[in-house]
């Protein structure tokens, strides 16, 4: 009874509120919204007659807790069919387009709702689907044609507008929340019932903004506003509200032309401006920010809406500044503005500003600038055509400078357009420096303060061989003339820290002042070093000179200029055994030179004079000891000081390479400088030692060695020779026809060289009595080749080719490097008489020029003689009578590639003709015939 007594009283209930429920809407186009509550299982039913012509259903569904709502044909759910459902939600939104097939105008539907758990809630059902919204003008920032929510249901509301050509390349859709929330979608052709193309979820209002051009004309678009209920929302559509922006005139740092805040309130502003012709080469945008916090980008021609085109987004105040050739005259800019709630902020835009400074004299009076939110303050000056160099200092503060000519200097994260810069400060000189307008920008953090320093830099006048000291607590770049007499030899200036850890440095020009970037050479040793700069003739000229000693922070320095000293020394300064020939009548010390000035850098001289002390020597070397070699170099000049300086001429700090220039005959980097055939006269010998000390140096200075080889069978293994450097062995040819020679050897026949290359390209080559210093073969005034002849004469040289071919006919085989690489050895095998005859012999070994690697490789030298030599060694090479002139006949085996088998025969007198015969057994072989000597490795045919 009980449960019989509870199930009437909900059907009461239900029948009361479906009877309220068809009188409130059935004749109703309007929402109507309804209120109630239900245990969990229970449900609530409303019908609906739809009017005529009906315009589609909006139900919505609020309940506080889960509940199911669904929607049926006719007046019963059990009877209908299901026309949309919405299940396990709080707040549901059942919407039916007018276009739909189970919709019919004046027809009946079924609502039911269930309650999966006890709560209350609020069906509201509108009888309007869809709604239109009329574009707006874009004429305020609030907007024009705008509409409320329709009800205060919540849920989901649909909107349709059609696209309007706009005014600026842009449209808004602002869906603007004054309680409760809301959020906004929005997509093309159809209505967007989940996320859509475009969508804002933001707390409050929100927005979407679109590009858009004449394209979107007549374009159709739907727009969804989802709702919590009770919210309070309007919603408007159309052109983007746009203020133009005067182009300021750069007349005051703050702008001229300013336009502050439409409204308080967070969001984006839009602002237009047409670009003008740049006068000073710079345009600025600035947003000064007083309350709260905004940022803003810049785009031409298209409306910033991401994070595109140039922006600023700094905490605070922002700016930016464009180059000339980032923008033009007669363009359209936009700027969009992005600012928290409650902000305060004001907008300029345009032309820099630029302070006149005047023109630059010899003191400065300028008053403190203060940097702004663009970053760059900017000064306007000329300078006349008599400055010599114009300094710039900002007085200890560490901003940089910039300087560009008869338009405004540009650093920006977008580029840089500049001429010269520098930090801090900076020395302006021809041939940069002329009379012409000057623009200087200092960039920094927006808000500090600077106090720039202009003015001509003042030149000291300093005696030729005189000195300086000056400590320096300012200003960096000091500077000095001197007056160099004529018929100097050499100039050298130094420059000495005061104290330990300071490093000026050192630049000197003929003519003009120096700076770091132009000059005629320059010194920049590391902290302690002492500065040093030689200059010799013809570089070196009688007249004006200047010198730029730079530092930054405090240093002090002493500055001398002076002749360099020059030391007499004798030719040989060795403490080799038997450092001269016999007889030798000269002054000559038995240790190395010791160099004494060992805290400068630069160069460090001697002198040889003694023209006869140098006679009856094969060659002259020098070397450093092994602690002093690297970093240094070792340079001869012929009656005159040697020198070599680094210097830039980039006339700017865009172009820092540093170039070279020198006055050497020979020089050599490697710790030993080599001259084989030196000639005999007045020397200066230069040690220099750039970028650092030069150290307690040791320099021997001696004959070349070439140490004594054994022609018959003796092997030399050099390793780990520097490419390119000359190693040099001598070997003696015994005669073998004087028989009062104190080397007679009558068995000795020929010479067999070979150099077996293991590392690298070395080659060798031959000379008589000297030492040879290059490849080329030389035959003095006779016409044809030297292996040709029947003698050597003193000289004379011979480079053998590479490998079993010669030199240049293995072009095309080997490469670039005319390399036979089918065997990279060298080889010189003459006869006596062909052209080899007795006398001494040097062989020099180098690399071919293709090397950097070092080289390593064996000399072997091996006689080809008979029977025994005086020594009764047997020749290496022997030489086997063949036999009898005729049927004569001999074999042999094993013989190995490029090894030669050496026959003799005698052919009685009047024969007429001979013939000789070779048959190879094993591979392939050549046959040479020479009468009297030896044939050598270049036999060939040739008319008797």
């Amino acid at each position: 009874m009980a449960s019989s007594a509870y199930c009437n009283r909900i059907v009461r209930r239900i029948v009361l509120f479906s009877i309220l429920a068809y009188s409130l809407v059935s004749g109703s186009a309007f929402a109507a919204t309804l209120t109630g509550s239900l245990v969990s299982g229970q449900f609530a039913y409303y019908d609906i007659t739809l009017p005529v012509p009906q315009s589609g259903i909006r139900l919505v569904l609020s309940s506080s807790a889960s509940s199911d709502f669904s929607l049926y044909t006719g007046t019963n759910h059990t009877a209908g069919t299901q026309i949309a459902t919405s299940t396990g939600q709080t707040l549901h939104t059942l919407l039916i387009s007018a276009t739909d097939p189970n919709l019919t105008d004046g027809g009946q539907y079924h609502v039911r709702i269930k309650a999966n758990a006890s709560l209350t809630y609020s069906y509201t059902a509108d009888l309007t689907y869809l709604r239109t919204l009329t574009w707006d003008n874009g004429a305020t920032l609030a907007g024009v044609n705008i509409i409320n929510q329709p009800d205060n249901a919540g849920g989901d509301y649909l909107f349709r507008i059609t696209g309007q050509s706009p005014v600026h390349p842009g449209w808004r859709n602002v869906l603007k929340v004054t309680a409760g929330e809301a959020d906004l979608y929005l997509q093309q052709d159809n209505p967007p019932l989940g996320a859509g193309s475009y969508s804002s979820t933001a707390v409050g209002s929100d927005v979407i903004y679109a590009t858009a051009d004449s394209s979107l004309s007549g374009q159709t678009w739907y727009i969804r506003v989802h709702a919590t209920p009770g919210a309070t929302w309007q919603l408007g559509s159309g052109d983007l509200y746009v203020q133009n922006l005067t182009w300021d005139n750069g007349s005051a740092p703050g702008g001229s032309s300013n336009i502050s805040q439409p409204s308080s309130g967070a969001g984006e502003y839009f602002f237009r401006i047409t670009s003008q012709a740049p006068t000073t080469g710079a345009w600025r945008t600035v947003l000064n920010v007083t309350g709260g916090e905004a940022d803003f980008y810049l785009q031409q021609d298209a409306i910033p809406f991401g994070d595109t085109g140039y922006k600023s987004t700094v905490t605070g105040s922002d700016g930016l500044i464009l180059a000339a050739n980032q923008y033009g005259d007669n363009q359209t800019w936009y700027i969009r503005v992005h600012a928290t709630n409650a902000s305060t902020w004001n907008i300029f835009s345009g032309e820099i500003y630029a302070r006149d400074i005047g023109t630059v004299a010899d003191t400065s009076s300028i008053a403190a600038a203060t940097i702004g939110p663009e970053g760059t303050f900017y000064y306007k000056t000329s300078v006349d055509a008599t400055t010599k160099a114009w300094r710039l200092w900002l007085n200890g503060t560490g901003q940089t400078i910039w300087v560009r000519q008869s338009s405004a200097p540009v650093k920006t994260a977008w580029t840089e357009q500049a001429e010269q810069f520098e930090v801090g400060q900076m020395l302006l000189v021809p041939p940069y420096l002329t009379n012409a307008v000057y623009f200087i920008g200092v960039t920094g953090t927006p808000g500090s303060s600077i106090t720039l320093d202009s003015r001509r830099q003042p030149v000291t006048t300093l005696n030729f061989s005189g000195s300086a000291t000056n400590s320096i607590n300012g200003y960096g770049y000091t500077t000095y003339r001197v007056d160099v007499p004529i018929d100097q030899i050499a100039w050298q200036i130094n420059l000495t820290p005061g104290e330990v850890g300071q490093n000026p440095q050192l630049y000197i020009k003929s003519g003009d002042i120096p700076n770091r970037w132009t000059n005629s050479a320059l010194s920049e040793a590391p902290a302690g070093v002492i500065d040093s700069i030689t200059q010799v003739p013809p570089t070196l000229t009688d007249g004006t000179w200047y010198i730029t000693v730079y530092g930054s922070g405090s240093f002090s320095y002493t500055l001398a200029n002076l002749i360099p000293v020059v030391t007499g020394k004798p030719f040989i300064n060795t403490s080799d055994p038997n450092p001269v020939p016999p007889g030798y009548a000269y002054p000559y010390n038995t240790t190395p030179i010791i160099n004494d000035d060992i805290n400068r850098s630069g160069w460090r001289y001697y002198q040889v004079s003694d023209i006869n002390s140098q006679l009856g020597f094969l060659g002259w070397q020098l070397d450093l000891d092994a602690a002093h070699q690297a970093g240094r170099e070792i340079a001869l000049r012929r009656n005159a000081v040697p020198a070599r300086w680094l210097f830039r001429n980039g006339n700017s700090a865009y172009a820092t390479n540093v170039s070279e220039s020198s006055h050497v005959d020979a020089s050599s980097n490697y710790g030993f400088l080599q001259r084989p055939g030196h000639q005999a006269d007045i020397w200066y010998i230069g040690i220099n030692t750039p970028n650092q000390a030069m150290g307690a140096f040791q320099l021997t200075t001696r004959e070349i060695p070439a140490p004594l080889k054994q022609v018959n069978s003796s092997s030399t293994a050099v390793s780990s020779q520097i490419a390119n450097t000359w190693q040099w062995f001598k070997f003696t040819v015994p005669s073998s026809t004087d028989p009062n020679s104190a080397s007679y050897e009558p068995n000795f026949l020929g010479w067999d060289l070979r150099l077996k290359a293991s590392l690298g390209n070395p080659r060798m080559v031959i000379r008589r009595d000297q030492l040879p210093a290059d490849f080329n073969t030389n035959c003095g005034y006779y016409s044809y080749y030297l292996e040709r002849m029947s003698s050597w004469q003193t000289g004379l040289q011979w480079a053998p080719g590479i490998g079993d071919m010669p030199y240049n006919s293995g072009y095309g085989l080997g490469g670039p490097t005319r390399r036979y690489m089918g065997d990279r050895n060298s080889y010189l095998i003459a006869g006596m008489g062909s052209p080899l005859e007795a006398g001494s012999y040097y062989v020099g070994v180098s690399g071919d020029g293709s090397d950097t690697a070092p080289l390593s490789y064996t000399l072997e030298s091996r006689g080809i003689g008979i029977g025994n030599d005086a020594g009764s060694v047997p020749w290496p090479i022997q030489v086997v009578d063949l036999g009898n002139f005729t049927g004569g006949s001999v074999s042999k085996t094993g013989l190995a590639p490029r090894e030669a088998a050496y026959y003799r025969i005698t052919v009685p007198a009047a024969q007429k003709s001979w013939s000789v015969k070779l048959e190879p057994t094993l591979g392939e072989a050549l046959m040479t015939v020479r009468q009297g000597a030896l044939p050598n490795m270049t036999a060939q045919d040739q008319p008797s």
